[in-house]
């Protein structure tokens, strides 16, 4: 039976996950990513950290989350992936800056005493590279 009634309008558009900068200061590169970092935007994040891991000489790896809004189970086991990959090649991967919200979730699932530094050193700015 068809009727009249106005097609269906999507709950809210999901904001994507973008990189917004990239910058260095000596042995450190910082990313930053805009947006949600979830099942839908996993694959992308872990490829942009991989392309840095690949590109960039540097060993220790900050991504700023400063601008990330969510973060869901895809989203850490992202994370958790590239940290493994920064490891395995004698990296330091680290997450700084996390909003309250995704703060809390690294917390909650233990993965903010593996990713989070707590030393001043590791959030300190990098320098604008672009």
């Amino acid at each position: 039976m068809l009727t009249n009634r106005p097609p269906a309008r999507p709950l809210r558009e999901r904001p994507e996950l973008t990189r917004t900068a990239l910058v260095t200061d000596g042995d450190t590169v910082r990313i930053s990513f805009a947006g949600e970092l979830d099942i839908a935007s996993a694959p992308m994040f872990v490829h942009a950290i991989g392309e840095v891991l690949d590109d960039e000489p540097h060993r220790r790896i900050r991504v700023d989350f400063t601008e990330v809004q969510f973060l869901d189970s895809a989203g850490i086991s992202a994370l958790l992936k590239c940290w493994q990959r920064a490891e395995d090649r004698g990296r330091e991967l680290v997450v700084v800056d996390p909003r309250p919200g995704v703060r809390r979730i690294l917390e909650i699932t233990g993965v903010f005493r593996l990713l989070c530094p707590t030393d001043d050193a590791a959030t300190a700015p990098a320098q604008d590279v672009t």
